[in-house]
């Protein structure tokens, strides 16, 4: 009877080994689809940024070469701009990344008191 008693609780906890490890098989399945959702929206968030950008950076120089009556004026006017911001985040890069690393932190916090 003894023996019995020792098998039906080996069988219990060799069930509850496999049925927590299921659970965290199904935890790290739902975190990593989370953040290959949060990863494609990004990118399609940026490309759609990016394209309106474009087009907005082109208007102006095209809007600038009307103003000055010069073909190209507003397109180097445009590029100057361009450069200073590059600088400027350049020279910031350090602090963009910790708000980036802090807005991807916070979002996985969210995500775990859900």
């Amino acid at each position: 009877m003894a023996t019995s008693g020792k098998q039906s609780l080996i069988q219990n906890i060799k069930r509850y080994i496999e049925i927590q490890a299921k659970i965290v098989e199904v935890d790290i399945q739902e975190r990593l689809t989370g953040i290959i959702v949060f990863v494609i929206i990004i990118s399609l968030l940026i490309a759609l940024a990016s394209t309106f950008y474009i087009f907005l950076n082109m208007t102006f120089a095209f809007w600038l070469n009307e103003l000055v009556g010069h073909e190209y004026t507003g397109f180097m006017v445009i590029a100057g701009v361009q450069f200073v911001l590059l600088l400027i985040v350049l020279l910031l890069r350090k602090r963009f990344a910790r708000m980036i690393e802090n807005i991807v932190v916070q979002s996985l916090i969210e995500e775990d008191s859900e």
